[in-house]
């Protein structure tokens, strides 16, 4: 079924009025906020890091100098076969852009501190084996590093009912970029750092939606606990050599996990 498709109106006379009422009140690019929606386990690592709570939760986002409203684009496939010598194109994928921002460095370097800390927690903090030549980085989970960012765009008269906010759902930053110092003229330092995300959220009246709690009390997910308890249970498994396995070993580990140490020792058959 096709659409029906409208005919654009024709050309017509405009007067001056007119034409004021539609471009004397134009949005301008310099009136916008940035905040950061950090969860209760990145925060906490935070505050050990020397950031407190009220630097990332307001701080941050005040010194963001400037960044892109979000864009997105659809992937698409082809098909040729529906018309002859026409090609269509339907979406099948909806990809979103990353998010670039530019923020002033105050006098206590704690805006370099915060992303340099959020990195660090990305990656485990701390490299494992640093003196060996296996040395190796062992990753956080996804669910305890990831947050929400927000893009406020507004007017100067703050209206309420013209106040957009981008909201980027499950955010990490990719890539903190160089900072360049240099002798000569003084200038403000500044330093760009590239976020990821899951998806991004538009409310046209700027009213963050309702979340549920990122973390409960304990500051774990239920999932997160569970497959961190699944895991240790793994590792504290008796080793059985691969020449004493019966069918009744095999009948208890179907489905399991190898260990580090089971696949180093060939005592895992799969």
């Amino acid at each position: 079924m096709s659409a029906t498709n409208t005919k654009p109106a024709l050309a017509k006379a405009y007067r001056t009025s007119e034409f004021l009422d539609r471009f004397a009140n134009l949005a301008q690019n310099n009136q916008f906020q940035v905040s950061f929606g950090i969860n209760a386990t990145l925060g906490a690592h935070l505050s050990q890091s020397g950031i407190p709570a009220a630097y990332y939760g307001e701080n941050a986002g005040l010194l963001c100098t400037s960044t892109s409203l979000p864009g997105s684009y659809f992937a698409t496939t082809e098909n040729k076969t529906h018309y002859h010598g026409i090609t269509q194109k339907n979406a099948y994928r909806r990809t979103f852009d990353n998010a670039s921002f530019t923020f002033y460095v105050d006098a206590e370097y704690k805006q370099l501190y915060f992303l340099e800390a959020w990195m660090d927690y990305v990656n485990g903090g701390q490299l494992q084996n640093s003196g060996q030549d296996n040395a190796y980085y062992r990753f956080n989970y996804p669910d305890d590093y990831k947050s929400n960012i927000f893009i406020s765009k507004f007017n100067k008269d703050m209206n309420k009912n013209n106040l957009m906010t981008y909201e980027f759902r499950n955010a990490f930053p990719t890539n903190v970029s160089s900072v360049e110092v240099a002798y000569g003229s003084a200038q403000t330092l500044q330093v760009t750092c590239s976020f990821t995300y899951d998806r991004y959220i538009v409310n046209r009246r700027g009213q963050r939606r309702a979340q549920a709690p990122d973390k409960p009390p304990g500051g774990e997910l239920p999932q997160t606990r569970d497959l961190r308890q699944s895991v240790q249970e793994q590792e504290n498994v008796n080793l059985i050599p691969a020449g004493q396995l019966t069918s009744d070993h095999f009948d208890a580990m179907r489905g399991r996990i190898p260990t580090q140490e089971e696949i180093k020792n060939d005592s895992f058959p799969f």
